[in-house]
This record gives C-alpha cells, structure tokens and sequence, in this order.
C-alpha cells in the first residue's frame, strides 16, 4: 500500500511540474513586445549568408560590427 501511494505521488508531482514548465516558458515568449521581436529576428538575419562578414571585415580583427552589420540592426533597436 505504501508502494502505492508514494508511486501516485511522484506521478502526480512529475505531472504538475511539467505542466507549470510548459506555462513559464509560454508567459516568458508572450511577454516580447514587437520591438523585442523585430530586434531579435534583425540579429538573426545576421547570420544569413548575404548579411555575414566579408573577408575583409575578417581580416580586421576587431569585435565591432561592420557599418553594414549595424545598418541591419539600428532600425530594429
């Protein structure tokens, strides 16, 4: 009987704390403002392959963004 009841417990506890992960992680997306999402889709699409350095910009050794990189992302900031 024991068995049981602390095996139904820890299912019960596994379930609820599944389901209480799941809703954090929708509240956290939800709570992005368009601004938000328009600056993070703009510092994805600098991994595009039109929008990736150049060699020159390579060559430069330095961590700054090229004005070209920044272009892509001041109007999303």
């Amino acid at each position: 009987m024991k068995k049981h009841l602390l095996l139904s417990a820890i299912a019960i506890i596994s379930l609820i704390s599944c389901n209480n992960e799941g809703t954090a992680v929708n509240t956290v997306e939800s709570m992005k403002t368009p601004q938000m999402e328009n600056f993070d889709k703009a510092f994805k699409s600098l991994g595009d392959p039109q929008n990736r350095p150049t060699e020159e910009e390579k060559n430069r050794n330095t961590s700054e963004l090229s004005d070209r990189r920044k272009a892509l992302l001041v109007p999303a900031s």
